[in-house]
């Protein structure tokens, strides 16, 4: 998917206000982030295994 939005020319550096209920951690509840970016997104999430690395990978090069 990252890769199909990556050749359709999607902004990487676009921020958004994101939210997400994490039901699947130890304690339950929502995870905000104001204003990230794609890869600030995948830095700051607190459970790190469920992001790609391959993904993350794909947008830094990008950005060279």
């Amino acid at each position: 998917m990252i890769k199909r939005l990556l050749d359709l020319g999607s902004d990487i550096h676009v921020k958004v206000n994101l939210r997400k209920f994490l039901d699947w951690v130890e304690e339950h509840g929502w995870y905000f982030a104001k204003s990230v970016t794609p890869l600030s997104w995948a830095a700051n999430f607190p459970e790190r295994g469920w992001v790609s690395r391959e993904g993350v990978s794909m947008i830094e090069n990008v950005d060279q």
